[in-house]
């Protein structure tokens, strides 16, 4: 009985090892690089809420949520406030992950345009 029992104790520390092993390496997963970097920031240009808003001055705030994420906040209740995954596209455009919303940063200007509560919304505008 002593080996069977030793047996166990050994398998047991080693599958608790290795999944203590598999935990920390999944916690330092590599997010690649930060894509985030230049287009968080606030933006001020055109914003057109269809049906039935339109403003030449307006201003949304982009921030980050990790190296592949970003949240946008519109300046009030006009639009809606989103995340959305990016990625790098061609020529280093930054563009959109997601196939509901389409987004493109690309020299300091940010256009974006997407569907909410039933509504459009577009916005294109330059870092202030």
């Amino acid at each position: 009985m002593k080996i069977s029992k030793n047996i166990f104790r050994s398998t047991f520390v080693l599958v608790l090892a290795i999944s203590f092993m598999s935990v920390v390496s999944s916690c330092k997963k590599d997010e690649g690089p930060d894509l985030t970097t230049e287009i968080t920031d606030d933006y001020t240009g055109v914003m057109v809420v269809s049906p039935d808003f339109t403003s030449d001055d307006y201003t949304v705030t982009v921030t980050k949520v990790n190296n592949h994420r970003i949240k946008i906040t519109p300046e009030d209740n006009h639009a809606s406030t989103f995340e959305v995954n990016i990625k790098e596209g061609d020529n280093g455009v930054i563009v959109s992950d997601e196939t509901a919303i389409t987004i493109s940063f690309e020299n300091n200007h940010l256009s974006y345009a997407h569907v909410s509560g039933g509504h459009a919304e577009e916005f294109s505008g330059d870092k202030q």
